[in-house]
């Protein structure tokens, strides 16, 4: 008897490597590996491997023969969609892919990736690598006869030597947001304009004292902070890493001492640190100006600057560059770039006290 495995990701890497085989030889029936030879090359219990393999005649996608073997069925519906409509294979992921919800860059990132190779008529596959080895991804990724990838967000380790190894094979791929090596094409945000607007703000509205309050390694920050340098400003910076509460209470008693004239914030509380000053009573519109390196919703109750991302911008370009580099025979890796912009932003009104 065959144990229901369900929505296993070992079982899912075995399913997405068979329809990379009926893919391959859409147009011709092959044979498959067997359970045995399944469950030796990905690591795994063979019942496992079995009720794939089960779960696939089942469907009709793959075709048993007695003591012969498992071959694919080019008469399946499967088959003979990707036959007809010969369409490139793309996957798509958004850093390791193992999320449960997505930011607010995320989900505008991934909503424009997929309308773009949606109206590119490709095929897309959610490409999902959490917790792999650099072996186990070159063989899962491999193993799916991909056209193409496209990655969005850095937050991987070693993926310049995935890439690298990805890009031997043949794989054209683009990132977006990021640029790992020379050899992959890559559409990342420009900071220089963004920064040069900012102190062109502090300098017209005569704000010299900066409080800055981050989280650790900023991109945008990194770049404002060497404009800035030289500029006769007094900066300010608060390192937080050790929790809400701490951070918030010495935000708080610095502005008691001092006011600021202006203040970054590269974390995720902008908005808490923003309303708890609010409501201790500091003037956040004329005497000091707020600054929020991340976007959020327009329900909440903020008034200030916000460094805006071009997200989907750049994830459609990033798509629309990949798309065209599969009908070359070079390796061309084109790398562009979007502009970061300073908004001004005021959202909702103050709750009722």
């Amino acid at each position: 008897m065959v144990k229901r495995c369900g929505e296993d990701p070992v079982a899912a890497r075995i399913r997405y490597y068979i329809y990379g085989i009926v893919r391959k030889f859409s147009e011709s029936s092959v044979r498959v590996p067997s359970s045995y030879e399944l469950a030796k090359m990905f690591e795994i219990p063979r019942w496992v491997a079995q009720y794939e393999l089960e779960r696939l005649i089942a469907e009709g996608v793959l075709i048993g023969k007695k003591r012969i073997g498992t071959f694919t069925n080019p008469r399946s519906t499967y088959s003979m969609h990707i036959a007809t409509d010969a369409m490139p294979l793309i996957a798509v992921s958004y850093g390791s892919g193992d999320h449960f919800t997505y930011s607010h860059e995320g989900a505008f990132s991934l909503a424009a990736a997929y309308q773009t190779l949606g109206k590119l008529d490709c095929s897309i596959h959610d490409l999902r690598v959490p917790g792999k080895t650099l072996d186990s991804m070159l063989r899962d990724i491999g193993s799916l006869s991909l056209d193409g990838l496209l990655w969005i967000s850095p937050s991987m380790d070693f993926k310049k030597e995935l890439f690298a190894e990805l890009s031997k094979k043949g794989v054209k791929i683009y990132t977006c947001g990021f640029s790992p090596e020379p050899s992959v094409g890559a559409v990342e945000y420009e900071y220089q304009h963004a920064a040069d607007d900012l102190l062109e703000r502090c300098r017209r509205e005569n704000r010299t004292d900066l409080m800055i309050v981050h989280g650790g390694r900023d991109a945008f920050l990194e770049c404002f902070m060497n404009t800035a340098s030289g500029k006769g400003l007094n900066i300010e910076s608060i390192l937080c890493d050790e929790g809400e509460e701490r951070y918030c209470e010495e935000v708080l008693l610095r502005c008691q001492k001092k006011l600021p004239q202006l203040i970054y914030v590269t974390d995720r509380l902008t908005l808490r640190l923003f309303q708890s000053l609010q409501k201790a009573g500091f003037d956040l519109e004329t005497a000091c100006r707020f600054v929020s390196s991340r976007e959020f919703s327009h329900s909440a109750f903020y008034r200030g600057w916000m460094v805006h991302y071009p997200y989907g911008k750049a994830a459609e370009r990033a798509a629309t560059l990949l798309f065209e580099s599969l009908h070359k025979p070079e390796r061309v890796a084109r790398s562009e770039s979007v502009q970061c912009t300073i908004e001004e932003c005021v959202f909702a009104e103050p709750p009722a006290l």
